[in-house]
């Protein structure tokens, strides 16, 4: 496993050493993300119990190779690329990888949506949307999510009475349902609705100068 180890950060490191060079050679994200996989199956034919949550690689390899910052780079990467189809098969395949008992896969599942809806794929993401929601629906990635999919097949009078039922008028945009203000702005950007759109993009302004006053605070602490 040493062995597969070494290669997965010989290859992670070649990823990232390209990037700042203003490169991205996708074939060594891939080969990386194929690495992973292997050492992940290593492990549990040694134990069948390891690595059963995400988090547990990390914790385990004393955060050595920073597994879940890479797969966010890696889905990242292929997000700017446009390379939806294997976007939704990574996020698939290390949704089914682990149990998430103990941490969501949230973000998987909000790049299924995108990606999704990067092939044209409007029905599958509606649907796949629809089934999260009713799943998690005090998840703001999951709103949103629905909302861009409603979007997606032109159904946009669910799609405001789903923003308008979970942001009333005078909620205020907070770190807990950002996206779900930004989900919001498109819908109206899209539909045309300039005051219902200015609205949203003020509380949006207000919570960045909020941020931003936060941020302040803490460097001239």
């Amino acid at each position: 496993m040493d062995k597969q180890w070494k290669k997965f950060a010989k290859l992670s490191e070649i990823c990232y050493t390209e990037m700042e060079k203003g490169k991205i050679d996708l074939s060594v994200w891939d080969q990386s993300y194929e690495e992973l996989k292997k050492v992940i199956c290593s492990m549990r034919k040694e134990n069948p119990n390891s690595a059963r949550e995400l988090y547990e690689i990390d914790d385990n390899s004393d955060f050595k190779y920073e597994i879940e910052g890479w797969l966010e780079d890696y889905r990242d990467t292929l997000d700017m690329m446009r390379e939806h189809a294997k976007l939704q098969k990574v996020c698939e395949e290390l949704i089914a990888m682990f149990c998430w008992k103990e941490d969501s896969p949230t973000d998987l599942k909000f790049h299924i949506v995108l990606a999704l809806q990067g092939q044209e794929k409007y029905k599958e993401a509606c649907e796949f949307s629809e089934h999260w929601y009713q799943e998690e629906d005090d998840n703001p990635y999951a709103a949103a999510a629905l909302v861009y999919a409603k979007m997606g097949v032109k159904d946009y009078e669910n799609a405001r009475q789903l923003v308008q039922k979970l942001i009333p008028e005078g909620t205020s945009c907070s770190d807990e349902n950002d996206v779900l203000f930004g989900a919001a702005e498109k819908l109206f950007e899209r539909t045309g609705d300039k005051q219902a759109e200015e609205k949203i993009r003020a509380a949006l302004d207000r919570y960045d100068a909020e941020l931003e006053e936060y941020f302040d605070s803490l460097e001239h602490a």
